[in-house]
């Protein structure tokens, strides 16, 4: 293992950017949730 102090970049400063990459992604994703499972519901009652 690497010592990340020693990587030239902080790791809070990583931590952040993934962060940031995930974030939208994540919101995406439940809000596809939702829609997904209501169409479900709703085609299951059919």
């Amino acid at each position: 293992a690497t010592d990340p102090n020693k990587a030239g970049g902080s790791n809070g400063m990583l931590m952040a950017g993934a962060f940031l990459v995930v974030l939208p992604v994540l919101v995406l994703f439940i809000a596809l949730q939702r829609h997904f499972t209501q169409g479900i519901a709703t085609a299951g009652m059919k």
